[in-house]
């Protein structure tokens, strides 16, 4: 049997014998003191043994509700946590102001705003669509590209080449899929593509097999491997191309038992555990969103078990830089679509319009704020009068020569009247 206690006064004794499956689930939600630790006492009989695998907590904060929020909406759903509830109106239905947030949690207790779903009369030219064209990353793509998009459907994004996808500051597999709403808007921010600090790897005397070149870990092919030997320590000193804050670091690896330890300040790190959990190469993320301090060089600590080797196979640092933004800037433009990426945001108008004033750069990020242009996608008219004029030009042309042309046959019929006068 196992305890689980959370303070002096309140534990939970589980029995493993009459356990069926092999997780199991405990509840304390009555429990309402806070704990900053978490003891598990384990016991076994003589004749037998346990392995403990995994221990998973979910704690509540102050925006916390045990139970989801009734919904008085007609003709619409709610999407509930414990934490908030966002309305979707029903099809054919929108929100009467254009809001989603129907409630909110604060101590338990739901506090509800006056939402309505209202039956939707859209626009005659405009009734087939929802949403339009999305905003995308820069070194990015989204498919399908379409005018306008119906209620429902997905575009997915891309980032080309070797660039990372990132949302809401965390790393994600690609493609990042997100859906038209009945709002109008797309259900996920806009991704971004970034792109990857430069690394050198020093020290290679230490290296464990000196035949091995650098490059293996740091060629953006996660088939060339290298290899530390089992019961062996490496230490591995990566250094940036300047003093840079690093947010985030992958490194990729084949199967094996041991532990990597990634450094990024003497105080700042991150560690896991190796394990055979995967048939050809696995990846883990670490993210260091908060860390503010500047380094020029990234440390990997590996020790492999006494039984197993281990293939480092490579490793990405994402740093930022001066001119950077954690989030996308918000697009206030109809009619256009913007480009974004950490350090701005060009606008591209949609088919038919152009910036008034021709310009592109709509917004540009420095410390972590967003300065925003005044531009606007304004209806471009086709240019119909130069066509008419470029018309009455050629017209006045063609009579002009033939003025000419019959002045000139003139005079040199006049002439040759005076010379056989003569």
């Amino acid at each position: 049997m196992f305890n689980i206690r959370l303070s002096p006064t309140w534990s939970f004794t589980y029995d493993t014998d009459i356990a069926k499956n092999k997780c199991a689930f405990i509840t304390t939600e009555k429990y309402q003191s806070k704990t900053a630790s978490i003891s598990v006492e384990i016991s076994s009989k003589k004749n037998s043994s346990i392995s403990l695998c995994e221990v998973t907590v979910f704690a509540k904060d102050d925006k916390w509700c045990e139970e989801p929020p009734e919904n008085s909406v007609p003709n619409g759903q709610l999407e509930v946590s414990h934490s908030k509830a966002v309305l979707h109106c029903k099809k054919g239905f929108k929100e009467k102001d254009g809001r989603e947030e129907y409630a909110t949690c604060e101590n338990n207790t739901w506090s509800y705003l006056n939402l309505e779903c209202v039956e939707h009369k859209p626009n005659k030219e405009h009734w087939k669509s929802a949403c339009p064209p999305p905003d995308f990353p820069e070194t990015g793509n989204y498919e399908p590209k379409k005018a306008e998009y119906d209620v429902g459907m997905e575009i997915n994004y891309t980032c080309l080449g070797k660039f990372s996808m990132f949302v809401d500051n965390a790393a994600f597999g690609q493609p990042k899929t997100v859906t038209c709403q009945s709002s109008g808007k797309w259900s996920d921010v806009t991704p971004l593509c970034d792109t990857l600090a430069k690394l050198k790897l020093k020290n290679l005397t230490t290296s464990i097999n000196p035949d091995v070149k650098d490059s293996t870990l740091i060629d953006g092919n996660i088939n060339s491997c290298f290899p530390i030997p089992n019961g062996t320590f490496k230490f591995l000193h990566f250094s940036l191309e300047r003093k840079l804050i690093v947010y985030s670091t992958l490194i990729c690896f084949r199967p094996g038992r041991g532990t990597i330890k990634v450094n990024i300040t003497e105080t700042l790190h991150d560690t896991y555990d190796i394990d055979q959990g995967f048939k050809n190469v696995g990846c883990v993320f670490s993210s260091f969103m908060k860390n503010e301090k500047k380094t020029d060089h990234v440390t990997v600590q590996v020790l492999p078990d006494m039984a197993s080797s281990t293939l480092l196979c490579e490793i990405l640092v994402y740093a930022k830089k001066y001119k950077w933004c954690d989030e996308p800037p918000e697009n206030s433009i109809p009619n256009g679509q913007l480009e974004v990426s950490r350090r701005s945001a060009v606008l591209h108008c949609n088919e038919g319009f152009k910036e008034k004033d021709d310009k592109e750069v709509y917004a540009t990020c420095k410390n972590n704020t967003w300065s925003y242009m005044n531009l606007q996608c304004v209806e471009e008219k086709p240019q119909k009068d130069h066509r008419i004029l470029a018309i009455v030009l050629t017209i006045v042309i063609v009579i002009l020569t033939l003025v000419g042309l019959a002045i000139f046959l003139h005079r040199r019929k006049k002439a040759r009247r005076k010379a056989q006068r003569k």
